[in-house]
């Protein structure tokens, strides 16, 4: 038995008798961790939440490449180890944590064994021996076939298939103790994490969009009822989504959360309960970063009037049109929790279902619909923030805030949002697409069921990596000279967490990156493949994308980009009927190009 392991057991002076009373046998060679509860792996143990492109640095270890600062060779892929408890080994009747991702020092009955507990332990427990990744196709996003019978219309099998995991970490922001356990992070007295959700209430929700380009416009258009056919979430189901991931934070760890849209100012408004009635932003903001959910998530009782929840009342908004001031939204909620003095780590996540359309350098930006001017409804561009980003991170005194998005999609914006990924990448952050609308459409008829459901999976996948995630290096040569630059590539294939003695399972675990859900026939076509963007540098890599480029864009090296699509040329030229382009957008029947 090694030194930790002895040492372990001295530390633990409930150890044996907590074996004893279990009935079980923990494995001489692993590490004891004193810990509450004790975890079962849960079927299907596995889950997907992000992947981005990944090169090797210094120290030879993959990082992430999330600017093309480097030419990618390989792949990150960060996962959630999920568990179930199944003891309290103090007897306690504590409420158990909420956050069941598997860290190290947890305690874990090996999945498939009525007697063996192992503790999840980095490179002894688990590690990259204890996984095999089979890769079936490398191809560009979308493929057309995605929602039928499907082909590898890429690179089939790359490598031959196989690519063993290069390495298999646990990444968190905080250190581990001297003997690598997270174990004190199942301490649910003391709330580490903190989270603000971002909620988007942009017009495309309710499907306040111009006929015909489907794109976001403002109030000042001819429309008194939204176009139900062309709305993104109707229904409101990012708001079950929302509430359900409030719903699983752990009782100490603080959130609060706001909303975003044109119509609701040029920075983010918090969602929350004011018993006074005329509590500035400001301070309303300070008061609901909170523990308590009632703010957001109760109803509310003045006089004989009973008031919903504040959450809840969002479902039936917006009510009118209205663009997407995002980057100035996020900007805003980003320097409060920057802000925040008692939580060591911190989370934005924004809900939403497109890019920034209000921001004038932003490409999604129409300063004309046809021939109505309608203007800027934000000054804070994407550069800009990514500016201030980059300088915080090179500051060693400025707390990290991790920024996650969930994108799904809307009738005027079907693609991944590259700015959201890169930011999502550099910020640690998480990003997922959900491709809700085409090339298969997610919902039936009514039902807005699939589109529920795949949110609620998008949020919990943020939910258990608030800690930290597992994060799998794999080596991936043919991303380099073989793959085309500047586009979106799917990964598809399987991921097999070996069943063996002394590990998490005695059974082979599989999480399947693949269209279609292995557990809910409801969501058949959604994409659970591992996407991540492959940058270009300059057009001449984009020699392969294809496709007639509309008035006043020219195929390019999109930037800032970096992918290969249509930007936009010189402004004044020429289009359509007696108009000029205006930030590659045909203004119709003028002749200046005003932002």
């Amino acid at each position: 038995m090694s030194h930790r392991a002895r040492h372990r057991l001295r530390v633990a002076g409930v150890a044996t008798g907590v074996l004893l009373a279990l009935g079980l046998s923990l494995a001489c060679n692993y590490h004891w961790y004193p810990s509450r509860t004790n975890y079962q792996l849960k079927d299907d143990p596995m889950r997907l939440v992000s992947a981005v492109p990944a090169a090797q640095g210094e120290s030879g270890e993959f990082e992430p490449v999330c600017m093309g600062e480097k030419e990618a060779t390989g792949v990150l892929l960060s996962i959630a180890i999920l568990g179930g408890t199944t003891a309290d080994v103090e007897g306690s009747s504590a409420q158990p944590d909420q956050d069941v991702s598997m860290r190290p020092g947890d305690i874990v009955r090996t999945y498939g064994t009525k007697n063996q507990v192992v503790v999840v332990a980095e490179g002894e427990s688990v590690g990259p021996n204890n996984f095999q990744v089979h890769i079936d196709c490398l191809e560009r996003y979308p493929d057309a076939d995605i929602g039928g019978n499907r082909e590898c219309q890429g690179l089939p099998n790359p490598g031959g298939g196989g690519a063993g995991p290069v390495s298999f970490r646990y990444v968190s922001d905080l250190p581990p103790d001297p003997y690598g356990s997270y174990v004190f992070t199942r301490d649910l007295s003391t709330g580490r994490v903190g989270v603000a959700v971002l909620m988007d209430q942009s017009g495309s929700m309710k499907g306040f969009v111009d006929p015909n380009t489907h794109a976001d416009v403002n109030e000042g258009f001819p429309q008194t009822e939204s176009r139900d056919g062309f709305a993104s979430d109707l229904t409101g189901q990012r708001v079950v989504a929302v509430r359900d991931f409030l719903m699983k934070l752990n009782p100490a760890e603080k959130a609060i959360v706001f909303q975003y849209g044109e119509n609701t100012g040029t920075q983010a408004k918090v969602v929350c309960y004011d018993a006074l009635g005329n509590t500035s932003e400001a301070d309303l903001r300070e008061r609901c970063y909170s523990t308590d959910r009632d703010l957001v998530l109760g109803e509310h009782v003045i006089g004989n009037k009973r008031f919903p929840p504040e959450l809840d009342q969002l479902v039936n908004f917006p009510d009118r049109a209205g663009r997407s001031p995002l980057w100035a939204a996020v900007a805003d909620v980003y320097d409060f929790m920057k802000a925040r003095k008692d939580t060591e780590i911190r989370h934005i996540l924004v809900v939403n279902d497109g890019p920034d359309t209000c921001e004038a350098t932003s490409p999604d930006y129409r300063p004309y619909i046809g021939a109505k001017f309608q203007g800027v409804c934000s000054t804070v561009g994407y550069e800009d923030f990514r500016t201030r980003v980059l300088a915080d991170l090179q500051d060693p005194m400025v707390p990290r805030v991790h920024i996650h998005f969930v994108q799904f999609q809307a009738y005027g914006s079907l693609d991944h949002d590259p700015r959201q990924q890169e930011m999502a990448c550099l910020t640690g952050g998480h990003y997922q697409f959900i491709n809700s609308i085409k090339p298969v459409k997610l919902l039936f008829g009514d039902d807005w069921t699939p589109l529920q459901q795949a949110l609620l999976e998008a949020v919990q996948r943020v939910r258990y990596s608030l800690v930290g995630t597992w994060r799998m290096a794999l080596d991936l040569p043919d991303l380099k000279g073989t793959l085309s630059r500047g586009a979106e590539y799917s990964l598809e294939g399987t991921i097999t967490m070996v069943g063996a003695g002394e590990t998490l399972t005695a059974t082979d675990q599989f999480l399947y990156l693949r269209v279609g859900d292995q557990s809910a026939e409801s969501l058949g076509s959604v994409d659970r493949r591992a996407v991540f963007r492959l940058p270009c540098s300059n057009g001449s890599e984009c020699d392969w994308f294809q496709g007639a480029a509309p008035a006043c864009r020219e195929a390019a090296c999109v930037t800032p980009d970096a992918v290969c699509g249509f930007q936009g040329v010189a402004d004044l030229q020429a289009c359509g009927t007696n108009g000029v382009c205006c930030n590659g957008w045909c203004a119709e029947g003028q002749t200046t190009c005003q932002k």
